[in-house]
């Protein structure tokens, strides 16, 4: 149905771009499973949530924007991420 297309749509960036940056483009029609790749991504996703949890660190924060960052500075709430990570 449509409703499953649609939502099945970031994964199917998320594999193409992760199959882009890894040479592998000629393989995604032939190894591409629509199952398998969630329950990857999934797994990936949740690894790196627990992992943020237990070492408490920031991955974002150099995206956003200078104003943002800036204030953020000002009110004391700015951990430098290349400070703790040399």
């Amino acid at each position: 149905s449509f409703q499953f297309l649609s939502d099945d749509y970031d994964l199917y960036m998320i594999k193409f771009a992760e199959y882009m940056i890894n040479p592998k483009i000629d393989l995604i029609a032939e190894t591409f499973d629509l199952i398998t790749s969630r329950a990857n991504l999934a797994c990936q996703l949740f690894k790196l949530g627990c992992e943020k949890l237990i070492e408490e660190y920031i991955t974002d924060f150099h995206l956003m924007p200078r104003s943002i960052r800036w204030d953020r500075e000002l009110n004391g709430d700015t951990i430098d991420v290349f400070e703790q990570f040399p």
